[in-house]
């Protein structure tokens, strides 16, 4: 695995990341790379406006129907907190953790729809506010 910090986070950070490389795994690891650095809270909030950011910075939009999704961004920060904390080594660094985390099965796209109905996740609500999941507790 490259260096993460130098090939994704900062270029995320900077908003020079190209918009190819901003991927599902790209969203995993940045959420790693916060976690590590700042709280569960702290690290919503700098996502929510990160993402917000470098999605227009590539030319895309935060609208009702695309681009910042905040149930799915906080989501996966509780569920990667709480995977980083159940699996939780001594000198583990990011490559080590965001490994660790790209072969479970919190990495598999659909894995939120273990926690909610593919209707309420797309919701209009799900986009804009943190919705709790409707078919079981994270």
């Amino acid at each position: 695995m490259q260096n993460l910090e130098q090939e994704i986070i900062l270029p995320f950070i900077n908003l020079t990341l190209p918009k190819e490389q901003w991927t599902h795994e790209a969203h995993l690891i940045t959420c790693v790379w916060h976690l590590q650095h700042f709280s569960e809270l702290e690290t919503i909030c700098l996502l929510r406006s990160r993402i917000i950011a470098y999605n227009l910075s590539v030319g895309g939009q935060n609208t009702t129907s695309g681009g910042y999704h905040e149930t799915l961004t906080q989501f996966y920060v509780k569920i990667i907190s709480k995977f980083l904390k159940e699996n939780e080594k001594v000198n583990q660094n990011l490559n080590e953790k965001c490994e660790l985390l790209l072969q479970n099965e919190i990495s598999n796209r659909d894995y939120p729809l273990r926690y909610y109905t593919k209707e309420l996740l797309f919701s209009l609500p799900c986009r804009a506010i943190w919705i709790e999941p409707d078919l079981c507790k994270i």
